[in-house]
């Protein structure tokens, strides 16, 4: 049986440069993630109606402090890489 739901979100962001973010979001808003299930086997029936997930809503606030520097992650990781090539070559015979 297909389970279906609806989830929503909405996102306002403001102030200089974007920093802060009010994010409004709702889980399955038309309550439709059901599961509705019904055995017949032989001398055995049996009915089954679960709620999969429950209905909610959230309100996140968001602020970034300072700015993200890409180049930053960039340069740590070839020193990293860098370091362990010679690292490597340190422990072989010469």
């Amino acid at each position: 049986m297909p389970t279906y739901g609806v989830d929503v979100a909405l996102k306002y962001e403001f102030l200089k440069g974007k920093a802060a973010s009010v994010t409004l979001s709702g889980s399955d808003i038309f309550k439709t993630r059901v599961s509705d299930i019904y055995t017949n086997a032989g001398f055995f029936n049996q009915h089954q109606y679960r709620v999969r997930d429950q209905q909610f809503f959230s309100i996140n606030f968001a602020y970034r402090f300072g700015k993200f520097d890409a180049s930053l992650l960039k340069r740590k990781n070839l020193k990293a890489e860098q370091e362990g090539m010679q690292g490597g070559m340190q422990g072989m015979p010469q």
